[in-house]
């Protein structure tokens, strides 16, 4: 259904989408549309976790519809894709097709991730360096466009450590290289979370014409919004591109940033997601007036006070922390040797940033496929010496990817007394897997008792074959924090700070929770009281 929105200007109701401006847009007669002309397209396309399958689906079938207004050939108008989540999807390149048929063949099959953060500077950037590179298609002499499409603003999700502005603003000076190159940006927002600020820095100048804010998917396959990309990316692309311009994105003025509070019905929310950082839900903070301010200050004085410095190393941050953790690595016939041996040296370079002993971090270690296999306990390595031995005598076994006996043991074994586990002390689980479990429902249900046990999930998916509901069940809420997804083996340790970082973070079970953190709460109201 195509939601209808108001022509302020003229009082009626107009089903189609809007420009930067805020009015509806211009209307475009399919003849006008059709373009024969030479031109070099890229569409760069988010598949993150908040678009659902159906409306990336849509989001397809739209870019396919203004694909097909197009003459197609080396001598008119080539296109090229990737998509985008937390990491890059390639799609084609500008000279891997010569005709019509193949390239919206091609689009058809754009891959939905699902990814777990909107990583939007990386695929600006490829779309810069690769994309419209000569070296795979791009021609001179001919326009170079580029049409982003998104349902939200750019968020790191802790696969690099960027903060959320710092990643925005990461996104912008991307979109302004490319600016800078000649390349004329399309901006689509789509949906209720878009980001406008990051959205009007990424297109070119004026917003009327080069962003468009639909307030759907479905929104995105009228006539009148294919007409006006089409239009616009064969005939409002001759002159040469407006210089780009300084983006009205807030920054940070300290190094730190602070926790961000919004009073009232009239916030704009997708201001406060850029002035937090990330994840969000931790971050900002809202209350219906400025007497509700009081409800709110422990808690924000506990979120500053035990706010890290961003210079702050995994080591320093990990070093002297106490965990309980267990690695659940996948030793299935899918991963192979040689990719395992990736994954064993990525579980040594986590468990290197934290000091290892029974005073500080434990770690275990069990590896699964059609059996489960307790290689150490915690507590049995009470060195980072002899736990990195024993990580290097685990070995592939091959086999079938029974995740969820794995995630059992885990639970009745390695977390127990009688095996090395403390009491109150933070209890968490890795999960590293490159398929599909084969026994889901176990999987998943196993998971919900072990977080209900008070263990911490992580869960970490390894290529294309992954399942990705499966994976953000496994994991704690909320899953984009605890849910990693990488390319390959090799991409693990891309990931490795993030996850130690993340891991020496979790605090005790929550049995425990509570009072702890009621304590620490009078602890530090008691503290700022003497400071002022």
């Amino acid at each position: 259904m195509v939601v209808q929105v108001l022509d302020v200007a003229v009082g009626q109701v107009v089903p189609y989408p809007l420009p930067g401006d805020g009015h509806p847009i211009p209307k475009h007669s399919t003849d006008d549309a059709k373009c024969d002309k030479a031109v070099d397209v890229a569409f760069v396309v988010d598949s993150s976790r908040s678009i659902y399958v159906e409306d990336f689906k849509l989001q397809r079938k739209s870019i396919h519809a203004i694909v097909d207004l197009f003459e197609v050939g080396p001598d008119k108008a080539r296109f090229s894709a990737v998509s985008f989540s937390h990491q890059l999807f390639p799609g084609f390149f500008l000279n891997s097709f010569s005709t019509k048929d193949q390239v919206l063949q091609a689009i058809d099959n754009i891959t939905y991730s699902k990814g777990g953060a909107t990583r939007t500077y990386l695929a600006l950037k490829n779309m810069r360096e690769v994309l419209f590179n000569p070296n795979n298609g791009a021609r001179q002499g001919v326009p170079h466009v580029a049409v982003v499409f998104t349902d939200g603003g750019t968020n790191p999700g802790g696969y690099d450590r960027l903060s959320g502005s710092e990643g925005k603003q990461q996104t912008v000076t991307e979109a302004n290289l490319a600016k800078a190159d000649g390349t004329f940006i399309f901006a689509v927002g789509i949906g209720p979370h878009i980001d406008k600020f990051e959205l009007k820095a990424i297109a070119n100048s004026p917003s009327d014409k080069f962003m468009v804010l639909v307030p759907s998917f479905s929104s995105m396959n009228t006539v009148e919004f294919r007409n006006f990309i089409a239009y616009h990316i064969c005939k409002g692309t001759d002159s040469t591109p407006a210089p780009a311009t300084t983006p009205s994105i807030p920054a940070p003025t300290q190094p730190n940033e602070d926790p961000h509070e919004s009073v009232g019905d009239e916030v704009y929310d997708p201001e406060l997601d850029i002035l937090a950082s990330d994840p969000n839900h931790l971050y900002k903070f809202k209350v219906d007036n400025l007497a509700a301010l009081t409800t709110i200050k422990e808690l924000l004085a506990y979120t500053v006070c035990k706010e890290k410095k961003k210079n702050e190393t995994a080591e320093k941050i990990c070093g002297q922390k106490q965990a309980d953790i267990v690695f659940v690595a996948d030793a299935s016939t899918s991963i192979g040797e040689q990719d395992f041996e990736k994954q064993r040296e990525f579980i040594y370079e986590v468990v290197h940033k934290f000091d290892i002993g029974p005073d500080a971090t434990q770690v275990g270690l069990i590896t699964f496929s059609n059996k489960s296999h307790v290689q150490f306990d915690l507590g049995e390595n009470t060195d980072k010496q002899a736990l990195h031995s024993a990580i290097k005598q685990v070995h592939w076994t091959g086999g079938l990817t029974y995740t969820a006996d794995a995630i059992h043991m885990m639970m009745e074994h390695s977390f127990k007394p009688e095996f090395g586990a403390r009491p109150n002390i933070p209890k968490v689980g890795i999960v590293i897997t490159d398929g599909w479990s084969r026994e889901p429902g176990k999987t998943i249900a196993y998971a919900n008792q072990a977080q209900k046990m008070g263990i911490t999930m992580f869960s970490i998916g390894v290529g294309r074959n992954i399942e990705v509901d499966e994976l953000d069940a496994i994991a704690t809420d909320p899953d984009d924090y605890h849910s990693f997804m990488v390319d390959d083996f090799s991409a693990l340790r891309s990931i490795t700070d993030a996850v130690a970082i993340k891991a020496c973070d979790v605090e005790a079970s929550r049995a425990s929770q509570g009072k702890k953190r009621e304590s620490r709460l009078r602890e530090l109201i008691s503290q700022l009281r003497e400071l002022y």
